[in-house]
């Protein structure tokens, strides 16, 4: 299993337990725990959370702390790419909603990225120059167990010759 090490997304600044972070709502916490990714395609690892008012949270995506976990090769989980044993993380077919325009994804960014964060706002950016004739976007939303489960997450998905490409995650289930 690589050494996973925790990263903000814009900087590359490597994270620690007890750093301070902020939500993509605001909020200000403290990283309490951090559980690598596994080896199941797309596990992007879970952080755990302490807020101000000493509450402790269940796990969350490491995005919503604006961080992924990166492997010693450079692999990033969050953005499609799965470092470990050098697989490609693969979106299920059942996430999939349904394919959208570049323009009906433009749309939905402008109507619900704001409460994403500009975290999300700046990963659509970088997914919009991905994009090309190749290129399909889709939205896409996990099982309603891991919503349940206060685990679940959707949004606008790139796949180039039906392969996934990245996401942008515009709600999570915490």
């Amino acid at each position: 299993m690589p050494n996973w090490k925790l990263v903000d997304q814009k900087t590359r600044a490597e994270l620690a337990v007890g750093d301070e972070r902020t939500t993509f709502r605001n909020e200000r916490v403290r990283i309490d725990r951090l559980q690598e990714p596994g080896n199941e395609p797309g596990d992007a690892g879970r952080v755990y959370v302490r807020f101000a008012d000493g509450s402790r949270s269940s796990s969350l995506f490491p995005g919503v702390v604006n961080a992924e976990f990166m492997d010693p090769d450079g692999g990033c989980m969050g953005t499609g790419e799965s470092a470990y044993a050098g697989h490609k993380f693969k979106m299920p077919v059942a996430w999939r909603s349904r394919e959208i325009t570049l323009n009906e994804a433009e749309d939905i960014i402008a109507r619900r990225g704001r409460n994403a964060g500009p975290e999300a706002i700046a990963k659509w950016e970088r997914m919009k120059r991905h994009f090309d004739t190749e290129s399909s976007l889709w939205t896409f939303s996990t099982p309603v167990e891991s919503w349940i489960a206060r685990d679940g997450m959707d949004g606008i998905a790139l796949f180039r010759r039906d392969e996934f490409v990245m996401h942008v995650t515009l709600m999570t289930g915490y």
